[in-house]
C-alpha cells in the first residue's frame, strides 16, 4: 500500500471532528508569546489589581507553558482542541502547587488579547466565557506582553 493510501485508511478512522494538524499548528503558532494578565474574576469577583499585575504566561509552539506569578513559577505543556463551538486548551501542569493536575479550559484569541476560562477543580470544562457568582468559574484576560 503506498503512502497516500495509508493516510486515506488513516484518516477514515479518525472522527470526523478530528482537527487537521495544519489548524492546530497554526494555532500553536498565535499562543507562542509572552502574555500580561490584565484582569481576572473568580465565581464573581474580580481580583485586585495586586494580585494581577505580576503574573504572565508564557507559550512556545512546541506546546509547552510556564505560569509566573511573582517569585513563583509553574511549568507544563499544553494540548489545544480547535474543533468544536469552543476552542479548548489543558494544561498538564509539571512544577509548582499544580503539579500532576491538568486544568481544562476554553479559551480565544483576539489579537494580542488572549482569555481563558476554566472551572474549579471537581466541576466540569466551562461551555461559555462566565464567572459569575456560583458558577465556580475563574476567567483570565491577558495581553501579548509586547503589546502592553
Amino acid at each position: 500500500m503506498n503512502a497516500f493510501a495509508c493516510a486515506v485508511v488513516i484518516s477514515s478512522l479518525l472522527p470526523a471532528s478530528a482537527p487537521p494538524v495544519v489548524q492546530v499548528s497554526a494555532e500553536m503558532k498565535t499562543f507562542a508569546d509572552d502574555w500580561q494578565m490584565v484582569a481576572a474574576e473568580q465565581d464573581g469577583s474580580k481580583a485586585p489589581e495586586a494580585w494581577v499585575a505580576p503574573r504572565r504566561m508564557v507559550f512556545t509552539t512546541r506546546g509547552q507553558c510556564r505560569a509566573i506569578s511573582g517569585a513563583e513559577e509553574s511549568e507544563g505543556v499544553f494540548v489545544l482542541g480547535v474543533a468544536g463551538p469552543n476552542k479548548t486548551i489543558d494544561f498538564k501542569v509539571s512544577t509548582g502547587q499544580l503539579a500532576g493536575k491538568t486544568v481544562h479550559c476554553i479559551y480565544t484569541v483576539n489579537g494580542d488579547e488572549l482569555k481563558l476560562c476554566f472551572a474549579m477543580f471537581g466541576t466540569d470544562r466551562p461551555t461559555e466565557f462566565t464567572s459569575g457568582p456560583g458558577s465556580r468559574h475563574v476567567q483570565l484576560t491577558f495581553k501579548r506582553a509586547a503589546a502592553k
